[in-house]
């Protein structure tokens, strides 16, 4: 026996509701993690003494205070987001739902980019 035409959309619309709120919790779980960082301490520590010892190749027994390097990785963790949200901004601008490396080329293009002097040549 097949339902009457308006309960049939009901149907299909309390699937897609149920989808979407299946979606939304768990996208709200994944930002209540938010407050631990994105790379273990202990990794990113040991990336960054090993830049540092090999951009300064000096000695090897440089001193890190944690405070520091939690502070660095923080920096870090935020620049990368801020970065490959500016990316998707650039590829919804061009109508595509797939990231690419020429959408953050782009975006950092724009925001590193030198401010025009408004005033140059204007007396004020």
């Amino acid at each position: 026996m097949t339902p009457p035409a308006g309960q049939e959309e009901t149907v299909v619309k309390k699937q897609k509701t149920s989808r979407i709120r299946k979606e939304l919790r768990s996208i709200k779980a994944a930002q209540g993690k938010a407050h631990e960082p994105a790379l273990r301490f202990r990794s990113f520590s040991r990336v960054a003494r090993g830049i540092v010892c090999n951009e300064l190749k000096g000695p090897q027994d440089q001193r890190f205070s944690p405070e520091g390097l939690c502070a660095l990785q923080e920096a870090l963790e935020e620049y990368v987001v801020t970065m490959l949200a500016g990316g998707v901004w650039c590829c919804r601008h061009r109508n595509r739902v797939v990231l690419e490396p020429k959408d953050i080329a782009l975006y950092l293009r724009l925001t590193t980019m030198p401010k025009a002097n408004l005033t140059e040549g204007y007396h004020i």
